[in-house]
Parts: structure tokens; C-alpha cells; sequence
């Protein structure tokens, strides 16, 4: 009996969808890294993003390698990648994490400047909720 295929995924910060200064192919290197990164950051454990240049062009659809380490530039400068130099053999060789919390909870997004972060509870909501509004269906509630 065969095994399923394995599932595919890249989970990138909800923020980055909205985010105006993001080109397309920006957007498409952060899937490629968060591809390799599979959450170790939130998760803890994991290595991170190892991937060469030429990998993650690969994968983001972009055989320009110079266009890749650019886009990995402007996403570190906008704080949805973390950098991290190797400790252990070749400290040249850089590790990638995605920053899936920029120290708030969700972005208001402001088209001239970019996501504003505030804490409001619902990042899909036209306004902040009554304190004690019923919880939306698929939403956690809180309780402390």
C-alpha cells in the first residue's frame, strides 16, 4: 500500500497579503522561505530556512538569483524575515525565519504607509468589537 503524497505548505504572516510594498515576486520569495521554514519560530524547534538562492528561486518561479537575495534584503528591512548568522561550520551561510508576529496582534492597514499594527481582536472586522461581544463563529475567546 502506498503512502499519500505529502502535503505542501507555506504559511506566511497573514500581514504580508495586504501589504502594499510587497511586490508579487517579493511575496512569492516570502512563500518560498516560509516553504522551508515550517514555522519553527512559533513552533520552537525546527532549523529554519537553509535554502540556497538558487532554491528558493526554484521554488518562487524566479531565475534571476540576484532579484532573490533582493527581495530577501527588502523583506528583512520590513520585519517579515529574520536573519540569523550560522554558529556552528560556516558562519558565512545565513539561516532564515519567518517574523509571523511583528509584536502586535493584527495590521491596520494604512495604503500610504503600510500595515499599522494595533491590538484589536479581529483583523478581519470594519472596527474594534464590544469587550463583551459574543465571539465570531471560528474565532477564539479569551477568558482570563
Amino acid at each position: 500500500m502506498s503512502r499519500p503524497p505529502k502535503s505542501l505548505f507555506a504559511p506566511i504572516p497573514i500581514r504580508a497579503l495586504s501589504d502594499d510594498r510587497l511586490a508579487e515576486q517579493t511575496l512569492r520569495v516570502l512563500g518560498a522561505v516560509a516553504y522551508h521554514d515550517r514555522l519553527s519560530g512559533p513552533r520552537e524547534k525546527g532549523q529554519g530556512c537553509w535554502a540556497s538562492g538558487d532554491r528558493l528561486g526554484k521554488i518562487a518561479g524566479i531565475k534571476d538569483k540576484s532579484s532573490v537575495y533582493a527581495a530577501i534584503r527588502k523583506l528583512v528591512a520590513l520585519g517579515y524575515i529574520v536573519e540569523e548568522r550560522g554558529s556552528e561550520g560556516d558562519k558565512r551561510r545565513k539561516r532564515l525565519r519567518i517574523a509571523y508576529d511583528s509584536g502586535s496582534r493584527t495590521p491596520q492597514i494604512s495604503s500610504a504607509q503600510g500595515p499599522q499594527f494595533s491590538g484589536a481582536a479581529d483583523p478581519l472586522s470594519d472596527g474594534p468589537r464590544a469587550k463583551n461581544a459574543p465571539p465570531i463563529a471560528g474565532e477564539c475567546q479569551i477568558i482570563s
